[in-house]
């Protein structure tokens, strides 16, 4: 039996490593949410504190899995990434326009959606090249092999 050729494409290795980057920031925003929270109680915030770290707690968890699923070729990994972008992307400009009380942040709203629809056009485009596909695709087969043995 030969060994089928599993080399992740190098696209797909960036997205694996942004994905980690997001996932690290967030996890890092729920340690500073703790460590801060005394400061945090004292300031007039729209939502509390314990919300915004679980709120990054839960988002690092599900990119760390993202992250892990598109390094190892995992097939629900693909699809994955097609959805928990587009859904975190809306999630940051929401909390950006409707829980920020800066003017800061609402005036750099545009940029950020911008940037968002630029980085979501560049995940999507990498995602449904028939390269990608096909080494997720090929993975698919060595774990349906290997559950036959």
């Amino acid at each position: 039996m030969q060994k089928q050729d599993k080399k992740r494409p190098i696209s797909v290795t960036w997205l694996a490593a942004g994905a980690f980057c997001i996932s690290v920031g967030n996890l890092i925003g729920v340690y500073g949410g703790l460590i801060r929270r005394s400061l945090y109680q004292m300031l007039d915030l729209t939502v509390s504190p314990g919300l915004l770290a679980g709120m990054h707690g839960v988002w690092g968890g599900i990119w760390m899995a993202v992250a892990w699923g598109l390094w190892r070729l995992k097939p629900w990994a693909r699809p994955a990434l097609l959805i928990v972008s587009p859904v975190y992307a809306v999630c940051q400009l929401g909390q950006q326009t409707f829980l920020s009380q800066a003017d800061y942040f609402r005036g750099r709203l545009p940029f950020t959606a911008g940037l968002a629809a630029v980085l979501l056009g560049g995940i999507f485009y990498v995602m449904t090249r028939s390269r990608v596909r096909e080494a997720f695709e090929r993975t698919a087969g060595d774990e349906d092999l290997a559950e036959e043995l």
